[in-house]
């Protein structure tokens, strides 16, 4: 079993200082989250689930934050993008497009 942390637990954490604790922790998988700043009601009125490589979030530099913070195991995807949802076919490839934006991101991707 692996033993795996969801960024959004740790919300007043910087990303680096999240990889370097998950590295000393023995954490073997880490899913990123991005919430906004503020309440919950600005979360939920400014924020929509993307897989990578459809949102906003800048994921070169994600991966080399969790790099440069000693965190190389794995990165997990939540697929929560409604655009990709609704049928296995669209999920399968909204997990394709993931595939292929943080593929060439990781060691043996």
């Amino acid at each position: 079993m692996e033993l795996g942390l969801f960024t959004a637990c740790l919300p007043r954490l910087g990303l680096a200082d999240i990889a370097a604790w998950c590295v000393r922790s023995g954490y073997q998988t880490l899913e990123v989250a991005a919430w906004p700043v503020g309440s919950e009601q600005a979360h939920q009125a400014s924020h929509r689930y993307r897989v990578p490589g459809r949102g906003q979030l800048d994921w070169n530099r994600i991966i080399d934050v969790l790099h440069d913070g000693g965190f190389s195991e794995t990165v997990a995807v939540e697929h929560e993008d409604p655009v990709w949802s609704g049928s296995e076919a669209k999920v399968k490839w909204g997990l394709e497009i993931a595939a292929r934006t943080l593929g060439p991101l990781v060691l043996g991707g």
